[in-house]
């Protein structure tokens, strides 16, 4: 996988229309967590805290924060990354990316 370059240049942060509501659905304490990572994953979206998905094409990633994890997908030759959806740990990977690849009941 190729790791982006040190180059001091910020990532663009963009949301789907699920990912915007899911943010502006969480409480306080996590939207300012949330917030937070974000500001973080623009200076380094493969930094600590971040995950390739097993399972999902390339580029599309998470990022944990507490109990909820950031599904988002890179574009490094535009230098954004595209916030999919905020959810939950316990229900993001089964109700959102299908998670495992043939269905929960498959494992």
């Amino acid at each position: 996988m190729a790791q982006p370059e040190r180059s001091g240049r910020r990532y663009a942060a963009d949301f789907t229309a699920e990912g915007r509501a899911d943010m502006d659905a969480l409480a306080p304490a996590p939207r300012r967590a949330a917030w937070r990572m974000l500001r973080r994953l623009q200076i380094d979206p493969y930094g600590r805290g971040s995950k390739q998905l097993r399972g999902q094409p390339e580029g599309k990633r998470r990022a944990a924060v507490g109990r909820w994890r950031i599904v988002y997908q890179v574009d490094q030759a535009a230098r954004t990354f595209t916030v999919e959806r905020v959810k939950p740990r316990e229900t993001i990977y089964l109700t959102d990316l299908a998670w495992p690849p043939n269905g929960p009941d498959k494992q």
